[in-house]
C-alpha cells in the first residue's frame, strides 16, 4: 500500500510540476523564413498576393498533388480566400485581411481537419539589392497547458515547409 501512495504522489507531484512549468511557456508560437528573389518587390508582391498562384508554390501541393482547393474573390483584394481539402495535408482556409501593396500581405488561417487551430500568416516583402527580400510567417495561440510545449516545437514541425516554400516561389518568380 504505501508503495501505491508514494507512486501516487510522484504522479500528482509530475503532473503538477508540467502544469506550472506551462504557466511560463510562450503563449503564442512564431515561425517564419526568408528568401531573395532576383525580382523586383512589385512582381514578387503581385504573384504572392493573388492566392490563383500558391498551389504553383506551397510546400503542400506536392505532399498531395492534385488535392481540392478553390480560390475565391478578387486577387491582391482582402477578402480573397483559398480553401484546400485533401486526405493527407487536411483541410482549411485562408482569407487575405491586409495587404500594403509592395510591402505586406497579412491573412488569417483556419485548419478544419485533421486538428482544428487558427492563426495569422504573413509575407513581407523588402527590396535588397537587385531582388526582394520576402519573409513567410505564422503566428498562433499555443493553448495551456498542451499547447504550450507543441508551441516550443512548432519551428521544427513548420520549418522546412517554410523553407520549401520559399525556394519553390523563388523558382517561380523567377522563372517568369
Amino acid at each position: 500500500m504505501k508503495i501505491l501512495k508514494n507512486l501516487l504522489i510522484i504522479i500528482v507531484a509530475i503532473i503538477a510540476l508540467l502544469l506550472i512549468v506551462a504557466v511560463f511557456l510562450p503563449s503564442e508560437y512564431r515561425v517564419e523564413r526568408s528568401v531573395e528573389i532576383n525580382k523586383p518587390a512589385e512582381e514578387v508582391y503581385n504573384y504572392v498576393a493573388d492566392f490563383n498562384n500558391f498551389y504553383t508554390w506551397n510546400p503542400w501541393t506536392p505532399m498531395e498533388v492534385g488535392h481540392a482547393f478553390e480560390v475565391t474573390g478578387d486577387s491582391a483584394k482582402v477578402g480573397q480566400k483559398y480553401f484546400w481539402e485533401g486526405k493527407v495535408i487536411g483541410s482549411g482556409q485562408m482569407t487575405f485581411t491586409e495587404l500594403k501593396p509592395y510591402e505586406l500581405i497579412k491573412s488569417d488561417i483556419e485548419f478544419l481537419s485533421p486538428q482544428q487551430g487558427k492563426g495569422e500568416v504573413d509575407w513581407v516583402f523588402a527590396g535588397s539589392g537587385n531582388g526582394t527580400k520576402v519573409t513567410w510567417g505564422i503566428t498562433g495561440e499555443s493553448d495551456y497547458p498542451i499547447g504550450r510545449y507543441f508551441g516550443l516545437m512548432m519551428d521544427s514541425f513548420l520549418g522546412q515547409n517554410f523553407e520549401d516554400g520559399m525556394k519553390n516561389l523563388k523558382a517561380e518568380v523567377e522563372k517568369k
